[in-house]
């Protein structure tokens, strides 16, 4: 009733917006030929929504076959928390969705520079996080699940290992999707798909829960290989464009290592505030980001038209 009520609230209010402020009249209509280019259309994108939820929650009916419930609520506790960051790179993508594909028609160079400063601002984001959570899952599973749940840490940090991967992966789908290779991103979800079910199959009963950790881990990998791949052979890219990636992974790295520290002299939540300073300060010393960037991320992020 829930997941009901929400899609209606969603399905009413997109029609308000659709007629209020665009003017668009509603009515209904027919039309077999329109039918049919409409399903050409969507059916890549409707085969890769398959293959991305199989691909996100196979992992939990495997567990439960193999080794149930209970591992199953420790897997959840680890999984939740990676997948309820997601709506961060979404919100940031759904904003670049629009300049891709007109870029894509008219500009080449402009559709290369936006994907690659969506690249690095994703990573800018994903890195700091994973790395922090990795440094504090313990105290971050202990304190907010209770030490009961303390044997979810290792899946945790397993888990978040790959959010970088995960964050970019959505730019490269969006990248794909808006010009027009939906089905090549709809393949490579299909792969992905099919190893990530093969993967828990043979981890999952050699490892328990760790082994499903990692079989989503690897399988966040192979993605982003398959996607960049694709993404590659549209834009035209040198290496030095990717140079500030290597001063975000230092940057995040030096943050690890204090955050480490200072969990053992202070509240661990203030090494959150206290890690989050430092790296950003790093980033602005370094000029990898600029105060340009920041408010660039900060509209993408709150953009809702």
């Amino acid at each position: 009733m829930v997941l009901f009520i929400a899609s209606l609230f969603n399905l009413i209010y997109s029609g308000f917006i659709l007629r209020i402020k665009f003017k668009v009249k509603f009515r209904l209509l027919y039309s077999s030929e329109l039918a049919k280019q409409i399903l050409i259309i969507v059916l890549p994108f409707a085969l890769a929504a398959i293959f991305a939820k199989i691909y996100a929650y196979i992992d939990i009916f495997f567990l439960k076959i193999f080794l149930g419930d209970e591992e199953v609520g420790f897997y959840s506790v680890a999984y939740k928390i990676t997948f309820a960051l997601q709506f961060i790179p979404l919100a940031f993508v759904a904003a670049l969705y629009p300049a891709f594909a007109e870029y894509y028609k008219d500009n080449s160079d402009k559709l290369q520079r936006t994907f690659i400063r969506a690249f690095h601002y994703l990573a800018f984001i994903a890195i700091p996080i994973s790395l922090g959570i990795i440094a504090l899952a313990d105290e971050i599973i202990s304190k907010v699940y209770t030490a009961e749940f303390s044997f979810s840490t290792l899946p945790l940090q397993v888990l978040i290992a790959s959010i970088p991967f995960l964050f970019i992966n959505f730019a490269l789908s969006f990248f794909l999707n808006a010009t027009d290779r939906q089905r090549i991103n709809t393949r490579n979800l299909g792969l992905t798909m099919v190893l990530n079910i093969v993967l828990n199959i043979i981890l999952i009963q050699k490892l328990g829960i760790w082994g499903a950790a990692l079989a989503s881990s690897v399988s966040t990998l192979f993605l982003f290989s398959l996607n960049l791949k694709a993404v590659l052979k549209v834009i035209k890219t040198r290496i030095k464009m990717f140079k500030p990636l290597i001063n975000t992974i230092f940057a995040g790295i030096i943050m690890f290592a204090i955050v480490i520290f200072l969990k053992t002299v202070m509240p661990w939540y203030f090494t959150v505030v206290v890690g989050g300073i430092i790296y950003l300060g790093l980033m602005l010393v370094s000029g990898t980001l600029r105060k340009e960037d920041l408010i660039y991320i900060t509209k993408s992020l709150s953009k809702t038209e």
